[in-house]
């Protein structure tokens, strides 16, 4: 009896876009059992799975199971990227409270110094100079007034640009670390599948299905692509796909497809 009949769970390539080897699970007696088969059409148990699932199925349930990881792995780049950037936000923060404290903290040195030189020159010359004193403590007060406000006006000014360089240079970092994984998922489960556009002579055509008659790969990819062809796909001659599928050179499978009447 067939160990696959009625007791495929889910199927596989486990090595995409090679997709030479299957990983199948199926149930017994109440247990998922992992099976792992390698595509060969002359492999008895291969083909007693196709009977249960076809190849088409199998690169649909890859396709799902790579699109759930890729999903999975994207949410962690955009989880780390949330998490980096709320940390340069705090750092920008403290970079302005820093500023702040700095510039009232000279402030107020800048204000006891001259109260204290206020004072005293009020006791030397209150009595004699009183009008000296106030005239200068005013003109003092005024320059005191316009250095602070300069000084804390570049202080400020220092701090917003430092603030924004800062940020612009972390955002692009954070940008570019975001790039570089996606580009990584993306290279590693995207399906490669090169398409090349060039007319074949007759000479090269005769010359590929005699060079490639027997070539296991060649035959194996070439089966693919006629089983993808939209008419073999949708045509209901189980037969007919099954001959394509148990060609073992590339003229029978040729020969095959060309005389199928889809």
């Amino acid at each position: 009896m067939a160990i696959f009949s009625g007791k495929v769970v889910t199927a596989r390539f486990l090595d995409n876009p090679n997709n030479m080897n299957i990983e199948v699970i199926y149930k017994e007696d109440d247990q998922n059992i992992v099976y792992n088969i390698e595509v060969d059409f002359s492999n008895d148990i291969f083909n007693e799975l196709l009977q249960e699932i076809t190849l088409e199925e199998i690169e649909a349930q890859t396709k799902a199971v790579m699109d759930d990881e890729w999903n999975w792995m994207n949410a962690i780049v955009l989880e780390e990227v949330a998490k980096r950037w709320a940390e340069e936000e705090k750092k920008i923060k403290q970079a302005y409270d820093d500023v702040d404290a700095y510039a009232l903290e000279q402030q107020k040195k800048h204000f006891e110094v001259f109260e204290q030189y206020e004072a005293e020159q009020k006791a030397q010359r209150i009595a004699e100079f009183e009008e000296y004193i106030n005239s200068e403590t005013k003109k003092k007060y005024e320059s005191v007034d316009k250095y602070i406000d300069a000084q804390t006006k570049k202080q400020y000014e220092s701090a917003d640009a430092y603030a924004e360089d800062q940020k612009t240079i972390k955002f692009q970092e954070v940008k570019e670390e975001m790039k570089q994984y996606r580009d990584e998922l993306q290279s590693k489960f995207n399906t490669a599948e090169v398409i090349a556009a060039r007319e074949v002579s007759g000479s090269e055509l005769i010359s590929i299905l005699h060079e490639k008659n027997k070539d296991n790969d060649f035959v194996f990819n070439t089966k693919i692509a006629i089983l993808e062809d939209p008419n073999i796909a949708k045509t209901k001659d189980k037969s007919l796909k099954l001959a394509i599928r148990k060609a073992k050179t590339l003229q029978e499978l040729i020969g095959t497809y060309t005389s199928s009447k889809v």
